[in-house]
């Protein structure tokens, strides 16, 4: 399987081994999944520390506490945009490119 498409498969198999029944990740879920899916110490220590509450919870769109697939992809955009910058080393004025805005509040 190529590399993209191994990427693709595994965020949904992760997503879906992780999700309620009905397709959604509640705190529970979500940090459960962050903790045995993450295994940077580094990124680790920012999202999952303490009771789940460091989770991003603005990527919830609709303020139900649960994030479906659409919003759970917003957060891995974020985390592979952030990683992106960090090991390219762009340093962008946070005004300019909304892209990398997000990167500043997300993983601090």
């Amino acid at each position: 399987m190529a590399r993209l498409e191994q990427a693709i498969t595994s965020i949904v198999d992760v997503f879906s081994e992780y999700a309620s029944s009905d397709c959604k990740l509640n705190k529970q879920e979500l940090k459960k999944m962050m903790e045995k899916e993450v295994q940077s110490p580094e990124l680790k220590a920012k999202i999952c520390s303490g009771d789940g509450d460091n989770i991003p919870w603005k990527l919830d769109r609709n303020l139900d506490r649960e994030l479906d697939f659409k919003e759970f992809m917003n957060g891995v955009t974020t985390m592979a945009k952030c990683y992106y910058q960090k090991k390219t080393e762009i340093r962008l004025h946070r005004g300019l490119d909304p892209h990398f805005k997000a990167c500043s509040g997300f993983m601090k």
